[in-house]
C-alpha cells in the first residue's frame, strides 16, 4: 500500500507529460544523431516493440539496440531527427503519444545530399521501476514529403 502511494504521488510530482515526452524526443534526437546506438537504445525498454511497414517486428532494447547500430554504422546517417507530439495522454504508468517526425539523412562527409523524409508515428511510454520513462511501443509511418 506503501509502495503504491510513493509511486502515484512521484507520478503526480513529475512534469507534464507534453513536455516530458518532448524532453525524452529531444534527448533521443541527440543520441541519434551522435550515432550513439547504446545511448538511443536506452530509451526504450526492455520488452520494446518497434513496428515500421514492410518489415517484421523488431522486438527488445537488445535487438533494436543492434538495429540501430548497424543503421548508425551506414554510409548515409541521420544528421537531424525531431520528433513532434500532436497528442499526448497520461494515464497512471502510461503516456500514449502521436505526432510528427523529420529525418534528416546525408551521406557522411557530404553534406549537400542532405534528404528530409517524413512520416507519423504512435509511440507508447511506461513508468519503469527505476523511475525513468521508456519508449515500450513505437510504430513509424513514414508519409510523401509536404508540398513546397
Amino acid at each position: 500500500m506503501i509502495a503504491a502511494l510513493a509511486l502515484l504521488l512521484s507520478l503526480t510530482a513529475q512534469e507534464p507529460p507534453t513536455l516530458l515526452v518532448g524532453r525524452l524526443w529531444e534527448q533521443y534526437g541527440i543520441a541519434a544523431t551522435r550515432g550513439d546506438f547504446n545511448a538511443a537504445a536506452a530509451f526504450v525498454a526492455e520488452d520494446a516493440l518497434l513496428m515500421v511497414p514492410g518489415a517484421d517486428e523488431v522486438a527488445g532494447r537488445g535487438t533494436i539496440g543492434l538495429l540501430l547500430k548497424t543503421m548508425f554504422a551506414r554510409p548515409t546517417r541521420t544528421v537531424d531527427i525531431r520528433f513532434m507530439p500532436r497528442e499526448v495522454r497520461q494515464h497512471d504508468t502510461v503516456i500514449y503519444d502521436r505526432g510528427d517526425y523529420i529525418e534528416t539523412l546525408a551521406i557522411t562527409g557530404y553534406p549537400r545530399t542532405a534528404t528530409d523524409y517524413y512520416g507519423r508515428y504512435i509511440g507508447t511510454w511506461t513508468f519503469q521501476p527505476d523511475g525513468t520513462w521508456r519508449l515500450s511501443r513505437l510504430m513509424l509511418a513514414p508519409r510523401k514529403q509536404p508540398q513546397q
